[in-house]
């Protein structure tokens, strides 16, 4: 008797086997990095993103408020089919700079930061 084979799966005329591995789930602790407005000039709109618990949310004036769910270092994906995927982007003094989003056809349309939003306003 033979062991069963990891599942297959076909590319082109190749065919590769591997087992599945559960993700380990992604924890964002500083979220408030993230926070700002972040502006297309291809799409000519504009998402704000904010922390809101233990959340992030990114705003659009249309789409309403779309949950951003921690997928990796930087990365986030959404349960919104335009939107699926959401890569933030770092400068050279590894401050975040802008946002990439999409997924499937449309990929990598480039939001650039152009405020950050403190969480909670200076004193006087």
């Amino acid at each position: 008797m033979t062991a069963n084979p990891p599942p297959a799966a076909r590319q082109g005329s190749s065919t590769n086997r591997g087992e599945r591995t559960p993700s380990a789930p992604v924890e964002v602790t500083d979220r408030e990095q993230y926070q700002g407005s972040y502006w297309s000039e291809e799409l000519e709109t504009q998402y704000t993103i904010t922390p809101k618990g233990h959340k992030l949310i990114a705003a659009h004036i249309r789409h309403g408020e779309i949950r951003l769910l921690p997928a990796g270092q930087h990365r986030f994906t959404t349960t919104d089919w335009f939107m699926p995927e959401v890569n933030f982007l770092r400068d050279a003094s590894n401050r975040i700079s802008g946002v990439t989003l999409g997924g499937g056809r449309v990929a990598g349309v480039r939001f650039i930061r152009t405020s950050h939003t403190p969480a909670v306003a200076p004193k006087p």
